[in-house]
């Protein structure tokens, strides 16, 4: 973390991030339910090639039959697997698309605040310098994958918080996007301790120690540099850390339309007479119309 490798790939994500924003602001300018659909094609595309770039392909066991014929067999270790925060969305995307408008906004609520702060903690945090290795930092498709994702669920979130009038989000939808947040990684711990490979003492069947594990939602294994868990006590304050940063962050990027409401509350009380601006463009185009048909 930050080596100047680290650095590099942080310049192509800022890239990233800005042709992103030309490409759906200023050539595509989508509606919603295309922006959704569009989005999780994209996603979709560099998840599957980010997992199955990760393949390994490795000799049976000896005491196996097929071992014994030298066949070997495809395996993806379950720490690749496509099942985190920031992996999942592009099914969140996918469901979004076929939604109702209303569900469209339920949907938003969880991709605004998770794909922006998520974004940006995987960009200054990258655990694929770990996963893949530094050593093929420029060359492995694993590392164009990753920081593309995260710099596209970064402007995505933006276009989604602030680009898109037509979703009113409200301070109140924190609690909701922090719930089905903190549901997803309840869930994750047991997802984690089914794929996790323990040694058991032979006398009594007690497992004693781990062989290799998935850190899914990171509620497995600190996702912070210097940080290490050796008491389970350390590991449950832990998540109380992460459950009180489930709800924190939603509620700031929330906070500036509790602001906003009450803004246009007081200006509703105000000028309780005033009638809302009238659609230029449909006025407009109504007069163009009554001029040709006089």
């Amino acid at each position: 973390m930050f080596t100047y490798q680290h650095f590099i790939w942080l310049g192509f994500s800022v890239c990233f991030i800005v042709g992103f924003y030309f490409l759906f602001e200023k050539k595509l300018k989508l509606n919603l339910k295309q922006f959704f659909f569009v989005g999780g094609c994209i996603l979709f595309v560099l998840e599957f090639i980010s997992t199955f770039s990760m393949v390994w392909f490795l000799p049976y066991h000896p005491s196996n039959p097929l071992g014994q014929k030298g066949f070997f067999a495809p395996y993806i270790q379950p720490k690749d697997f496509p099942l985190h925060l920031c992996s999942v969305q592009f099914a969140v995307y996918w469901f979004a698309a076929k939604a109702k408008p209303e569900t469209q906004r339920k949907f938003a609520v969880y991709c605004y605040p998770t794909g922006m702060f998520g974004g940006l903690m995987a960009l200054l945090m990258p655990i694929v310098f770990d996963y893949t290795g530094l050593e093929k930092w420029f060359w492995h498709p694993n590392y164009y994958c990753f920081f593309l994702i995260h710099s596209f669920l970064i402007y995505a979130g933006w276009h989604l918080g602030w680009e898109r009038k037509e979703i009113k989000f409200h301070f109140k939808d924190f609690i909701r996007c922090g719930l089905t947040i903190f549901m997803v990684g309840a869930l994750s711990v047991l997802v984690n301790s089914a794929f996790t490979v323990v040694t058991r003492n032979p006398q009594t069947g007690v497992p004693e120690t781990i062989v290799s594990n998935s850190n899914l939602f990171f509620t497995a294994d600190v996702c912070l540099p210097g940080l290490k868990i050796t008491k389970l006590w350390q590991w449950y304050l832990y998540m109380i850390g992460l459950v009180f940063t489930i709800f924190l962050v939603p509620a700031l990027f929330f906070l500036p339309y509790h602001f906003l409401d009450k803004k246009e509350a007081q200006a509703a009380l105000e000028n309780p007479s005033v009638e809302p601006v009238p659609n230029l463009e449909n006025q407009e185009s109504e007069t163009s119309t009554s001029n040709i048909a006089d």
